[in-house]
């Protein structure tokens, strides 16, 4: 079990959190986990352009929710990546918007990216996909519970490859929520009474635009569970959903619990500004 007090650190002078865990882990079992992204609009998508506004980036500022981008330290060619889209959307011979697909998940799963040649890669779901869909319970099963990635970071890793071109560092961005300073995800596995659940406990100061969910089911049916009431019980691999402000107020505890079986593992994402 691990609870997650959210706090404000101040000496950096930077939006952050530090996340306080206190592990109560029994007969070897894994604690929960948690990352913290900072959100930063792109700056192609601002006032100062890096790349000119065009039709791929007017229909990522009407349709996009969270986001993943970079800009690579070289210039890239549309064909280099061409291969790797399994849709395309918009193409011309300065950028290209479509969709690629990542292994395990289905077609619904796959991000939208778009390429540029001045190097800019951003990845996105859709303004109306709760926040919590982007974490890779795949990727996070693969590295034995230790690592949350996002499934932004991974299909850009997947794009960046067909270019040849390195990753600088990626960035998050949520386009329906500009004054998010923040997004934090927090995984959980189903291994037993005791050792499958979190709690929470958000500040008032944080005003938090949205809270939502995720839940993996690795073969065996799962429940996600908040403050005793089940958001999900059921068979189907790949889960996620928002959470209501009523159903997750500040300062209380909240406690999250995920079962059924080991194989499942869930948890939640936060956006806030603080």
């Amino acid at each position: 079990m691990k609870h997650i007090q959210i706090h404000k650190l101040w000496p950096f002078g930077v939006a952050a959190i530090i996340a306080f865990a206190f592990l109560f882990v029994g007969g070897g079992n894994k604690a929960s986990n948690d990352a913290t992204y900072a959100l930063v609009v792109p700056s192609f998508m601002g006032v100062a352009h890096a790349a000119p506004a065009n039709a791929a980036t007017e229909i990522i500022q009407n349709e996009a929710g969270m986001s993943a981008y970079f800009q690579a330290t070289t210039p890239v060619t549309i064909s280099s990546v061409r291969p790797v889209y399994q849709t395309i959307e918009l193409e011309t011979s300065e950028y290209i918007l479509g969709s690629v697909a990542l292994a395990g998940y289905p077609e619904d799963h796959a991000p939208h990216v778009y390429v540029h040649v001045d190097g800019w890669f951003l990845a996105y779901y859709l303004n109306t996909d709760p926040v919590a869909k982007i974490i890779d319970w795949n990727a996070y099963t693969a590295s034995g519970d230790t690592i949350i990635s996002t499934k932004l970071e991974n299909v850009l890793a997947i794009v960046a490859g067909s270019a040849g071109v390195g990753i600088p560092g990626i960035t998050h961005y949520d386009f329906r929520f500009p004054n998010a300073t923040n997004m934090m995800l927090i995984a959980e596995r189903a291994e037993g009474t005791g050792n499958n659940y979190f709690t929470v406990n958000i500040p008032t100061s944080f005003g938090v635009a949205e809270r939502s969910w995720s839940l993996f089911d690795g073969g065996y049916c799962a429940f996600f569970q908040l403050n005793g009431t089940n958001l999900y019980d059921g068979c189907s691999p790949h889960n996620f959903g928002s959470i209501s402000a009523a159903q997750m107020p500040p300062s209380t505890t909240h406690t999250i619990v995920i079962g059924h079986g080991t194989e499942d593992v869930g948890g939640i994402a936060l956006v806030y500004t603080e």
